[in-house]
């Protein structure tokens, strides 16, 4: 994975997310909504700058949604062995760009690709700490406030 590695590109003012909707497509389990922020994901046949990307700091890794994947027509990035929740599988790969509304900050290289949004999920993009890691988060959920600060490239 590449970002943006413009030096010029340092700490700047927070972006304010949101909340999703509650869901996830299991009506046995309560669901909750999840902290949130605008992104735009560009690659393959186009691009779409209207996503929801939700902020999961327990993810390593960004994973797209299927549907995102095939209506941009993206191209293969192989596969990745993955083991969840003590199972191995395998996740198609995608490549592209996620880029932060808002602020200069891209992530290149290859995503992998889930049906999130089949599934119930209120996003797009799940990102992970390969996103995540040159920001500060803050989330109150009592308040219903999400803000992410850029704090610079390592």
């Amino acid at each position: 994975r590449t970002t943006n590695t413009n030096p010029a590109i340092g700490p700047a003012a927070p972006i304010s997310g949101f909340f999703t909707a509650s869901g996830h497509g299991n009506p046995d389990e309560k669901s909750f909504p999840h902290p949130a922020v605008k992104v735009s994901f560009h690659g393959g046949q186009g691009e779409d700058n209207n996503l929801v990307g939700m902020l999961d700091p327990g993810a390593d890794l960004c994973t797209i949604d299927q549907g995102l994947a095939d209506r941009l027509d993206l191209e293969d990035g192989g596969e990745m062995p993955v083991i969840l929740a003590g199972h191995k599988s395998v996740r198609i790969m995608k490549k592209g760009t996620i880029l932060l509304a808002g602020h200069e900050y891209t992530l290149s290289g290859k995503f992998s690709a889930a049906p999130l949004r089949e599934s119930g999920n209120q996003y797009d993009i799940l990102l992970g700490m390969d996103f995540l890691r040159h920001f500060s988060l803050y989330v109150n959920a009592k308040t219903d406030e999400v803000k992410i600060t850029f704090l610079g490239i390592d």
